[in-house]
Parts: structure tokens; C-alpha cells; sequence
């Protein structure tokens, strides 16, 4: 047991790396995925409903800005929520017409520091802490500027 953390909920886990790992020190890990590509380990639970079950910890790796409706999330049942989202600086009409992470029809939520402290202040969450430490392995679309907003997020 991790920091008293048993239970976890990775939404969209993609290749199930982070839950491989995070399995081996939290005893119930679940994996929820749009479109399943890659299956997971028989200890890794999968689900189809997020909001069935509670969970310690419920992870969104670059998977909440494509949510038709963002709002939905506050009927999770969870402590912490771990989030890493694109960082959208907004700095004009014209940078963010270029934006990198600007999909049409699949990014459909943009965020930058406090507006996503907001939204999860409207859905009962306090934030802890935040950073830029995914910016070390991803390619960056301004060298100036931070690419990915992580955050954790305590229930209220």
C-alpha cells in the first residue's frame, strides 16, 4: 500500500503502462477506456462505468479535455483526482487558432491553471499541487512556454 492508497481509477489508460506500474504498489487498480486497445493484466480490473465504484485516487492522463460533458465527473466517488491536461496559454486568437493541442471535434476542453482550479472547485475539489513535469519527456510547442498542467486534486 502506497500512502495509504489502495484503490485506483486510470480513465483512459491507453496502453495500461502507468497501471502496470501503479499495480504493483496499489492492490486494486481499475482501467477504463473509451476504445480498449491493449489488454491489461488479470490483476488490473477494467470498467465500463466510472461512477459505479469509489476509489482512492482516479487518474486522467490527457483524457478529461475529451469529455463531451466535463461536468459528468462530479459523480465520481473519489478522495484525490490526478489530471494532466493540455496547457492552453490562450495568448491570441491567432496562437490559439495554431495551437498543437487545439483538435477540433476530439480536444473539446481547454485549460490553463485557473480554469481548471475552477472547475474542480465547482465540482468539490481543492487543489493540492501542480507542475510541468511531463514538459521532460514531451515535445513542447513553445520552448518557452509549459506544454502539460498536472494537478491533484482533494475531495472537499
Amino acid at each position: 500500500m502506497w500512502g495509504g492508497v489502495t484503490s485506483l481509477l486510470d480513465v483512459g489508460y491507453g496502453n495500461g503502462d502507468f497501471l502496470k506500474t501503479a499495480s504493483k504498489i496499489i492492490p486494486h487498480c481499475t482501467g477504463s477506456d473509451i476504445a480498449p486497445a491493449y489488454p491489461l493484466p488479470k490483476q488490473i480490473k477494467t470498467t465500463d462505468n466510472i461512477y459505479k465504484d469509489s476509489y482512492d485516487v482516479v487518474c486522467f492522463f490527457d483524457s478529461l479535455e475529451h469529455f463531451d460533458d466535463i461536468y459528468k465527473i462530479r459523480q465520481l466517488n473519489a478522495k484525490y483526482i490526478y489530471i494532466a491536461v493540455p496547457l492552453c496559454h490562450y495568448i491570441s486568437d491567432e496562437w490559439f487558432k495554431n495551437w498543437k493541442h487545439r483538435k477540433e471535434n476530439e480536444h473539446l476542453w481547454h485549460f490553463n491553471l485557473e480554469s481548471l482550479t475552477e472547475f474542480f472547485a465547482d465540482i468539490g475539489y481543492k487543489i493540492l499541487n501542480h507542475s510541468h513535469l511531463e514538459d521532460i519527456i514531451r515535445t513542447k510547442y513553445d520552448k518557452n512556454l509549459p506544454n502539460i498542467l498536472s494537478a491533484v486534486f482533494k475531495k472537499i
